[in-house]
């Protein structure tokens, strides 16, 4: 997670803090790596637990973070409990974790995410994820950086979609049809919100809501009954046009 990079005051701890602890690193912190356990919910584990911090800097030194991340998988399993799987998002730093644990990958995909040994019982393996809520933020940015996404045409064809192109103009022609109704489906998108030239920063981006907002069943509802009858409309306005021909 990024964050202002600077030093400040700690009361509590009676020091200045905001440089790097991450080991045999130096400088100013920008970013903060955090490490969690987190329980199964289909075993009804619903609980999560902060286990260890470091504040880092702009790069990482490769294994650094494999070496804290062994230890605290050893450290939780000496406590009775089971490590299955170890999920983070696709920033870089956690990407050079990937490539020291032989996950392979290139720009935009991952060629290779078999299960690698378990660090601590040779009969079992781990699982090492990209965050899924992450990749969905990534997508929904990438669409409204690119203005499209051209999807797959088998997807095209098993949806019984007109086009396989799906362009946020469509977003844009949507609230603004949408001003002069009383009930508006996508409620959730102001005319601000589809302005797709303003500036945004990655804290932003980066927001849930800020992608949710845009992709969501209500959205998809809205632009299919606002397909449906701007489609009526333009009917009616070439069947009017030969009647008065």
């Amino acid at each position: 997670m990024a964050i202002q990079p600077g030093e400040n005051f700690c009361n509590n701890l009676k020091k200045y803090v905001g440089k790097i602890t991450l080991p045999g690193h130096e400088g100013l912190a920008n970013h903060v790596m955090v490490f969690m356990l987190v329980g199964f919910p289909k075993k009804k584990l619903h609980w999560k637990q902060v286990v260890g911090y470091f504040f880092t800097g702009d790069s990482i030194q490769h294994g650094t973070i494999k070496s804290i991340l062994y230890n605290i998988i050893r450290r939780t399993e000496s406590c009775g409990l089971h490590v299955h799987a170890v999920v983070s998002d696709c920033s870089g730093t956690n990407k050079r974790l990937w490539n020291d644990c032989g996950v392979q990958h290139a720009r935009g995909k991952v060629l290779s995410n078999k299960p690698i040994p378990h660090p601590v019982d040779a009969s079992r393996t781990l699982e090492l994820l990209p965050d899924s809520v992450h990749v969905c933020k990534c997508m929904i940015q990438g669409w409204i950086a690119n203005r499209i996404i051209e999807l797959d045409e088998q997807v095209a064809y098993e949806n019984g979609l007109f086009s396989r192109v799906a362009d946020i103009t469509h977003l844009q022609e949507l609230v603004t049809y949408e001003q002069n109704c009383d009930l508006k489906m996508a409620c959730g998108l102001k005319l601000e919100d589809v302005n797709f030239d303003r500036n945004s920063s990655n804290f932003e981006k980066m927001k849930v809501k800020n992608s949710t907002n845009y992709v969501n069943h209500g959205v998809a509802a809205a632009l299919r009954v606002f397909t449906e009858e701007t489609e009526s409309v333009r009917k009616f306005k070439v069947n009017l046009g030969n009647q008065q021909q």
